[in-house]
């Protein structure tokens, strides 16, 4: 009897191992991970801690850039979420990461994940483009501020047209116009 019940304990265990071996991988996956909170977001990078936390200055400047556009509206604000990012060290990185969880090829510079309520994006100091993408990103997370049902050409206007703006590489604003690819 004894022998039967540490033989049935014994499949348990096997079989425990068989179903958290997949979790291990997931979570060895994302090691590496740190969280650099700033005034306005919450970055988890595999970064350096100053790539981190430039990515979240610019986003606390970005902020700041989209609060004085909406203050002069006088719209009240619903709530006071923080941005949140999922910044990657590498653009192979971003690359698989987006293949692996979209199911789709063509990645684009960065994006809003759903699953993980955040932008998703890799590090690329020298890529204006991609800090301009950023912004993009960075103010439709900030649009949930005042409403989360906003229609889609409504945020994605916005977006755009704040695409437009000239900003410094730290991301202060130095010039508001409109997006010049778009028109």
């Amino acid at each position: 009897e004894v022998e039967g019940m540490l033989l049935r304990a014994w499949h348990a265990l096997v079989l425990l191992g068989a179903v958290l071996a997949p979790l291990g991988r997931v979570l060895s996956a994302q090691e590496g991970l740190r969280k650099r909170t700033t005034k306005e977001a919450i970055v988890k990078a595999n970064t350096s801690k100053e790539i981190a936390e430039a990515v979240g200055t610019r986003i606390d400047n970005f902020c700041a850039s989209f609060q004085a556009f909406y203050d002069g509206l006088g719209l009240d604000k619903k709530s006071d979420n923080k941005i949140v990012a999922r910044l990657f060290d590498s653009q192979a990185e971003f690359e698989q990461y987006f293949r692996r969880t979209t199911g789709e090829d063509d990645p684009p510079l960065a994006y809003f994940d759903p699953s993980l309520n955040a932008l998703v994006l890799y590090d690329d100091e020298a890529n204006v483009t991609l800090r301009q993408t950023l912004f993009h990103e960075t103010s439709h997370q900030f649009l949930e501020r005042y409403t989360s049902d906003a229609p889609k050409w409504l945020n994605e206007g916005l977006a755009e047209y704040f695409e437009g703006w000239r900003m410094t590489p730290e991301s202060k604003l130095l010039e508001k116009r409109v997006n010049l690819f778009d028109l």
